[in-house]
């Protein structure tokens, strides 16, 4: 039977409301429901273009922008995926140009599981991601293995 809270229909406990079970014991459950005031703020608020990665009010000069790509190399989120990608930014990101800085921001965008396959030559590179850098990061040469 459906509650009726506010104007809202909600089929099922509310969020954050306390339930019990034999095999779990107490925990939180619930959907979401739409609050009407976020959703009118979400739609007021300017969001940059699709295919910029900041804006003019977020920019950064070059030494932040290269602190924050070796942050996100470096945790990739699997081991092996933080080791190549991570190493080929320590070794090459000193001399990278601006428009290679934006590659390596775009290129950081995608999987783990792609960027490795892309790198063993597994699959074929896909035109966005082709070019010099990715020709340098499929010679695998930068890895130090460590015993």
């Amino acid at each position: 039977m459906p509650s009726f809270f506010n104007g809202f229909v909600s089929c099922g406990p509310m969020p954050f409301s306390a339930s019990t079970s034999v095999k779990i014991g107490l925990r939180i459950a619930g959907r979401m429901s739409i609050c009407p005031t976020l959703a009118i703020a979400d739609r007021r608020r300017k969001r940059p273009p699709a295919d910029c990665l900041y804006t003019e009010d977020d920019a950064m000069d070059r030494e932040d922008r290269i602190k924050r790509l070796r942050f996100r190399a470096w945790h990739r989120g699997t081991r092996e995926a933080d080791l190549l990608v991570g190493s080929f930014f320590d070794t090459f990101s000193a001399t990278w140009s601006d428009p290679e800085i934006d590659w390596f921001e775009a290129f950081l965008e995608e999987n783990d599981i792609e960027i490795m396959v892309w790198v063993m030559d597994v699959e074929p590179v896909p035109p966005r991601c082709a070019g010099p850098m990715m020709d340098r990061m499929r010679q695998i040469d930068y890895v130090q293995v460590v015993r």
